[in-house]
């Protein structure tokens, strides 16, 4: 875990979150772009990102949804989602695409474990969310309801 329990708002860059997302064990790469992808416990792979200017770490996720899923049904899903789902915004990235996204402010510092517990709950609650949504797939494929087929 990282020595300093509070990163003040200058120590918030990608530098510091990688060290404290390695020293809590993920699985840590910076990207092309800058970004941090962390893989978590539930198999979430999850890119962070700092918006300097706004003062937000940017935590969001990709799930391709698949070629069986119409247009109507994503939106149906992505309207359900955020009705339902506390944490994590839902939105269509593309045509293909569902997005998941957090921001987390960082203005006058940081708590190291605010961001840790964040990634986590965000992770927990994503993975959850597809998870269920893929159950009650599964469920009413069987009973010929339809469903949402590509997640």
């Amino acid at each position: 875990m990282a020595s300093n329990p509070i990163l003040s708002e200058a120590e918030v860059t990608v530098e510091s979150l990688v060290r404290l997302f390695r020293d809590a064990s993920f699985e840590v790469e910076v990207d092309d772009q800058g970004d941090i992808v962390v893989t978590t416990d539930d198999d979430v792979t999850t890119v962070v990102s700092i918006e300097q200017p706004r003062k937000l770490v940017y935590f969001f996720a990709l799930f391709d949804v698949g070629e069986r899923t119409s247009p109507e049904e994503l939106s149906d899903l992505v309207l359900q989602l955020n009705s339902d789902v506390i944490l994590a915004r839902f939105a269509i990235a593309e045509e293909r695409l569902l997005v998941a996204d957090y921001y987390l402010p960082y203005a006058d510092g940081l708590l190291t474990a605010q961001v840790l517990n964040t990634l986590r709950l965000f992770s927990r609650v994503v993975a959850g969310s597809i998870q269920e949504d893929d159950e009650e797939e599964d469920e009413e494929d069987l009973s010929g309801d339809g469903g949402f087929p590509g997640i």
